[in-house]
């Protein structure tokens, strides 16, 4: 049994461990698992998915020892998914939990996500296909996202499919991209079932803070859907590929109260100004991003050197099991 000890344990790194773990068939030992999702309430609705997921298609068990999270994978398998999302969770965490398993199979699988596929505490599909998939293509790993209808956290109701195909030949990513190769191409405001004027002050701030051109800013008001939503994107493209930065403004809280606030319209909007010119004035991926993908290139043979400590951290696990 492989024992995941990290001083710094996120949901991110959580996750990670149980997807190794599934996709290597290699039981593991999360040392404080329990405690931290006590300590983070949100994302016991993550683990509780997962948990589902694991229990509906027969990927193993969890038990509790203490403090610690012990997971018990079976051999996971291709074929098609049909995953509910519980309304505080995240379609993008279950497909990420599950794409390295899914990887290694035979023949191409299916996921259909139903539920939450745009989360305050996870990414978005722009994200996901823009930015993620297009990296793991360069390793020969090849998936599909396409967002059916919009569900927004704490109420839900929307519809991703998700392609899988097995790996081919490996690939590296190639070298990490330098500042002199990054541009800004543009933005987008998302809004659903609030004021529209909301969407317009923050094209107006991200277009007046990032020198955005106002043609190549839009806002996208959504209408079939359940829920409330504000969200924003930036997009910028690098000589390897697109990057999405996005900010989302609370809405809902873990209880599902409504919680949104103009006062944290241009806060939100300032963070997202501020993570985009660090990225056009840095030489890396968002961190984010970066480690991510460190899973992959590590698996792939293809470690290299990673800037961000968390990546190092998620690259390190990933060398654990691969070993």
């Amino acid at each position: 049994m492989i024992s995941v000890s990290l001083p710094h344990l996120d949901w991110v790194l959580l996750r990670q461990a149980l997807s190794l773990s599934l996709a290597f068939d290699k039981e593991c030992r999360l040392e404080g698992g329990l405690d931290y999702i006590k300590c983070n309430e949100p994302f016991s609705a993550f683990l509780s998915d997962v948990e589902e997921v694991i229990q509906k298609y027969q990927f193993g068990h969890f038990t509790i020892d203490g403090e610690d999270i012990l997971f018990f994978p079976k051999p996971a398998h291709f074929g098609n998914f049909s995953i509910q999302i519980n309304p505080y969770s995240s379609a993008m965490e279950i497909l990420l939990f599950l794409m390295p398993a899914l990887f290694r199979q035979e023949f191409r699988s299916r996921i259909f996500l139903s539920g939450v596929t745009h989360s305050r505490f996870s990414f978005g599909t722009s994200w996901m296909k823009e930015s993620f998939l297009t990296a793991l293509e360069q390793m020969g790993l090849y998936a599909s996202c396409t967002l059916r209808r919009f569900g927004f956290y704490a109420s839900g109701g929307g519809l991703i499919e998700a392609k899988v195909y097995p790996a081919e030949t490996k690939t590296t990513m190639g070298s990490p991209i330098s500042n002199n190769e990054t541009r800004l191409t543009g933005a987008r405001i998302y809004i659903a079932h609030l004021d529209s004027s909301i969407a317009v002050r923050e094209k107006n701030y991200l277009c007046v803070s990032l020198s955005i051109d106002e043609a190549k800013t839009g806002i996208l008001e959504i209408r079939d859907c359940d829920g409330a939503w504000n969200h924003a994107e930036v997009y910028c493209i690098t000589k390897e590929m697109p990057v999405v930065l996005c900010e989302t403004v609370p809405v809902y809280d873990f209880s599902g109260k409504f919680i949104f606030s103009e006062n944290t319209i241009i806060p939100s909007m300032e963070k997202l100004a501020n993570k985009t010119r660090a990225f056009l004035d840095g030489a890396s991926l968002p961190d984010e991003l970066e480690r991510e993908i460190a899973l992959y290139r590590v698996i792939a043979g293809n470690s290299g050197k990673f800037t961000s400590q968390s990546a190092m951290e998620s690259a390190d696990l990933a060398a654990q099991f691969n070993s």
